[in-house]
């Protein structure tokens, strides 16, 4: 590295900010500036307080905001007052004054997303000539695209005046609404700097992004890249997620202007990038908590915070209230959790500052306690206490300490007074998804069970409703009993749509799946819908009964042979004649939970390209996902081996493309009960699957070939499920082995197969499935003609069959299946 003498100048150093979770980017940004330029020193600003935690930065000087020239008190509020983007934004001016004021003639701010990819020295050369020197401010390609805002600005010594104006203006801004906008919020903060004389950078070789980029003019030649035959300057990588390699930056919306698995070259430059990113220390920064949001417990500072920090903060600049204590300040966590728990009340009872920011924003409870800090105070704390915190789930830091928690009031039932043998059975009959078509395998036990239907479709669904179903219409008279088999989510849209005739005076059966161990709190009210719940796996029961005020009863659901066209062949699908693996499944089941990548992974660790197999993955409503199609589309590039299929079959069509494979695979990580599965076994095809969940009613070690997996936590963003609740995850490298395995032992599998359409026809066929619903409705209207609360009855007499049943198959050891039981984080069978 070149040493200047102590009395000059150094003519340029660069600098960026960026959260601690995103110390990674600045080190790849500043290792890439400094390969081309060793002589020059980088700075980058860490959004949390010094001395915190120990940070390295190896080739790169870390400053804090402490180390800024800021206002008194300015270190503790902003935090407060902005959400990181805009932190970044107004904390520019400021870093760029430390950066000259370590001895350089001209101060550099890159966006952290950047990375260097050839020498700046036009750009250098420029800064060291203007006062003022930026990027153009782009703008998105599409309203669905973000504004991505000024990435690159540099300033020489000679602006000081500006900049020191600029971070004026910026401190003193209040976005007001403008903070919900992120595009108003972007052209406010770079007012200042708009109205100063500067000068635009115009290479269309700098600062390359999703807003800008060509790919028709974007190529790597084997030993650069180029736009318009010039070599790269920079790019910027702004929204990219090594965790979603597969997109290129998350603020393209839903219907992205780029695919990389439509353009290689713009996939390559991504690829190497996140492997930087890794290399860096991306997977471990995941743990860092974004300090500006989460306290050092691990709580997070909500928007309610916020609100009720600015506030006060407003109103002590107006000499009408005390400062609040910020969490970032010297009082820290505990001061600022006691702000928020201060009672505002004149009761005797506590209101707290929290409680009472969660009435402003619900009409339904201000209607209710229209004075919660005086005459409905009382009132309004005790709703909090039993319902308010649960419902939006709160931690029990901002729950009053003082507070004991009253028990629900008991459910009164009046028991019916009309017996009748029909039954109204509601549900998506037509509609083309999986709650759909178990609703028509129940219509058919109940038909073989001879009991009178009353058929109420419903058809609020973005699935396809084409699947033909007749409706029918009881002679018998009117039904006592409602059978719903429409999830929680759609629960109450059905309810609303029926009105309450439909529910007065009948007993109200939901027929839910649930796919993983926790069912959430946003879903509990619908229990207010149903006297009872029916689920079709002791996967699902067991995770209902942790949560439900209400009986819950698992059934049998038949499994249907499907009919198939025996005259459509593979060519009519568009299949090679070779050995084919067959995995199915809708893009609005989750993704994630489906794990078509999972088992993808498998596929390519048990096969070399073209080795002889072939993989055929069949979805539907991929047009409507297209960011997860993405995902699919880039996870087998350069595996002509592997067949992506998205769009609707006929019923038929698809039973017969599901005969025509030679295996079904499923590497799901939690399945309610696995119809698909289920139908496969049933046409007597070898089925490899997750030894997990609802599929483990109708799998068995002697009937298929099971994956084993571990238990893993959910984890962010695989809604409607909770991130705090758990499934499994599939050994990858097992599930590989037993693919190896059914393609070199084909006639083994094709055993297996057959027993497996044995054990369907014998253990899950419609007569017997009959049969035990029909005694279910049985004792449900023996229940309902008593004068005994229903619900509570129920309960005993449901647990009571439970351990005579359970006693009598301890009495007759080894005629049951083997339960699953949890040995650690390991899911497996019992001995």
């Amino acid at each position: 590295m070149k040493m200047w003498p102590k009395s000059a100048l150094r003519p340029f150093a660069g600098c960026t900010i960026v959260a601690p979770s995103d110390l990674p980017k600045a080190l790849v940004l500043a290792s890439s500036l400094r390969q081309f330029h060793p002589d020059y020193e980088f700075f980058i600003l860490l959004l949390e307080r010094s001395g915190r935690t120990k940070r390295e930065a190896e080739g790169a000087r870390l400053v804090y905001p402490g180390d800024l020239e800021l206002q008194p008190g300015d270190e503790w509020q902003l935090p407060m007052l902005h959400p990181a983007e805009e932190l970044i934004s107004i904390l520019k001016p400021a870093l760029l004054r430390v950066v000259l004021k370590s001895g350089v003639e001209a101060a550099a701010y890159f966006e952290s997303t950047m990375e260097i990819f050839a020498p700046l020295d036009d750009i250098i050369t420029l800064a060291a000539t203007e006062d003022v020197i930026v990027t153009e401010q782009a703008g998105g390609s599409s309203s669905t695209e973000r504004h991505p805002g000024r990435s690159f600005i540099a300033v020489r010594r000679n602006a000081q005046p500006f900049l020191e104006e600029w971070s004026r203006q910026l401190t003193n801004l209040d976005l007001g609404d403008a903070s919900s906008n992120s595009e108003k919020a972007t052209r406010t903060l770079a007012g200042p700097v708009d109205s100063y004389p500067h000068q635009p950078i115009t290479d269309p070789a700098f600062n390359v992004g999703y807003w800008n980029l060509n790919p028709a003019t974007f190529s790597w030649n084997g030993d650069r890249y180029e736009i318009e035959g010039k070599p790269l300057l920079s790019f910027n990588f702004r929204g990219y997620d090594p965790d979603k390699p597969h997109l290129l930056s998350k603020h393209q919306g839903l219907e992205p202007r780029l695919l990389l698995s439509e353009h290689p070259d713009v996939a390559k430059i991504c690829d190497e990038y996140r492997d930087l990113l890794l290399r860096a220390g991306h997977d471990k920064s995941k743990s860092v908590p974004g300090s500006l949001r989460v306290l050092p417990s691990g709580l997070q500072i909500d928007a309610r915070m916020l609100r009720l920090y600015r506030e006060a903060l407003s109103k002590f600049k107006q000499g009408l209230d005390q400062k609040p204590p910020s969490p970032f300040g010297p009082e820290g966590e505990e001061g600022f959790l006691s702000w928020l728990n201060q009672s505002v009340s004149a009761s005797k009872k506590i209101v707290t500052r929290y409680m009472l920011a969660v009435y402003d924003e619900r009409e339904d409870v201000k209607q209710a306690f229209p004075d919660p800090i005086g005459a409905n105070a009382t009132s309004f704390r005790d709703w909090y206490l039993q319902f308010g915190h649960q419902e939006m789930d709160l931690p029990a830091a901002l729950v009053p300490q003082d507070s004991q928690q009253e028990s629900a009031s008991e459910l009164i039932v009046e028991p019916g007074k009309v017996i009748s043998p029909s039954v109204n059975v509601a549900g998506y009959f037509h509609a083309e998804l999986g709650i759909g078509a178990a609703a028509r395998a129940l219509m058919a036990a109940l038909e073989t069970a001879g009991i009178p239907i009353n058929t109420i479709p419903f058809t609020e669904t973005a699935s396809r409703q084409t699947h033909p179903f007749e409706s029918r219409q009881s002679k018998a008279g009117p039904a006592d009993i409602n059978i719903v088999c429409i999830n929680p989510d759609k629960f109450p849209a059905f309810a609303e749509k029926q009105g309450p005739e439909l529910f007065h005076g009948r007993y109200t059966i939901g027929v839910w799946f649930w796919e993983v161990e926790d069912f959430p709190k946003l879903f509990h009210g619908t229990f207010n819908y149903v006297d009872e719940v029916w689920v079709a796996s002791e996967f699902m029961r067991e995770n209902f009964l942790k949560v439900s005020p209400k009986p819950v009863f698992k059934f049998q659901l038949p499994i249907l042979i499907p009919p198939i066209d025996r005259s459509l062949s593979r060519a009519d699908f568009g299949l090679p004649d070779q050995f084919v693996f067959l995995f199915s499944f809708d893009f609005f089941s989750v993704l994630e939970r489906k794990n078509p990548l999972g088992l993808i992974e498998a596929f390519t660790r048990a096969f070399r390209p073209a080795e002889g197999p072939v993989l055929v993955i069949k979805t539907i409503n991929g047009e409507k996902r297209i960011l997860e199609m993405e995902k699919l589309r880039y996870a087998i590039r350069g595996r002509p081996d592997i067949f992506l299929r998205d769009g609707y079959l006929s019923a038929i069509e698809n039973a017969t493309l599901t005969a025509q494979a030679d295996c079904y695979v499923s590497l799901h990580r939690s399945e309610g009960f696995g119809l698909t599965i289920a139908e496969a076994m049933a046409l007597g095809k070898p089925c490899t699957a997750t030894a997990y969940s609802g599929n483990l009613e109708f799998m068995t070690a002697e009937n298929s070939y099971l994956c084993p997996c571990e238990r893993s936590e959910v984890g962010p963003e695989r809604e409607p499920y909770p991130a705090t609740s758990h499934w499994s995850e599939p050994d990858v490298e097992t599930a590989a082995r037993l693919l190896r395995h059914v393609y070199t032992y084909q006639d083994e599998a094709r055993i297996r197969g057959t027993r497996a359409a044995e054990d369907i026809r014998a253990r899950h066929c419609p007569e017997f499935a009959g049969l035990m619903i029909k005694a279910r409705l049985a004792k449900i209207r023996r229940r309902r003609g008593t004068s005994r609360p229903v619900y509570s009855v129920a309960f005993l007499e449901d647990r009571l069959e439970e351990l005579e049943c359970e006693m009598g198959l301890q009495s007759r050891e080894g005629t049951r299946p083997r339960p699953l039981q949890k040995s650690g984080d390991h899911v497996t069978k019992s001995a």
